[in-house]
């Protein structure tokens, strides 16, 4: 074999190599891409979930709700947001439970035939920073989307900066911010 021709063969296993490693690496790509990476997230279940989101409201009551009396027992026992008859059971309840253990809940209704609403997320402490909020949040927007939204609302408090950074970053739009310390979001994508 003269010089030449063994460049040659070493330029072209080389070739090979590469366009095979790209290969590899498009396939891999393509696989993580594709591939639905889900969290557990489930229907509300009265007997299993009930207690788990009764004692997360009450942790979390002052970033959930400023009405004093709200009951989160009303909302689950009546699958209502609010008392009085026009919304009961109207309400949808999802929960996010990694190896059964409960991380948090979110709350959501059709306001009107085309918009839906977001009434509530919440996370354990334990549970937040792992990406269980925003899979609760799009598991609530594909549900009310099924239902004919077209748009999705949802208020939270302008100090509470990281929600509003997870609702940003899922695509969410500020509406507005009023006096009383709250600011509006919507998702129309």
């Amino acid at each position: 074999m003269s010089f030449i021709q063994t460049q040659t063969q070493k330029k072209r296993v080389v070739v090979l190599g590469a366009l095979c490693s790209l290969f590899v690496i498009a396939t891999g790509l393509f696989y993580f891409q594709t591939k639905k990476i889900s969290l557990p997230i489930y229907a509300y279940n009265k007997q299993r979930d009930y207690q788990d989101i009764i004692n997360l409201f009450e942790l979390e009551r002052f970033w959930l709700t400023t009405t004093v009396d709200y009951s989160p027992n009303y909302m689950l026992d009546f699958m209502a947001p609010h008392k009085g008859s026009f919304y009961r059971g109207k309400l949808h309840v999802k929960v996010a439970r990694p190896d059964n253990n409960f991380a948090g809940f979110t709350a959501f209704y059709m306001h009107d035939n085309k918009t839906g609403m977001i009434l509530f997320l919440a996370t354990r402490p334990e549970f937040r920073g792992k990406g269980y909020g925003k899979m609760l949040i799009m598991s609530a927007i594909e549900e009310l989307k099924k239902m004919g939204a077209k748009k999705v609302n949802l208020v939270t408090r302008t100090t509470n900066l990281p929600a509003q950074h997870v609702y940003v970053s899922l695509g969410f739009d500020e509406i507005t911010r009023d006096e009383q310390g709250f600011v509006y979001y919507e998702y129309t994508k």
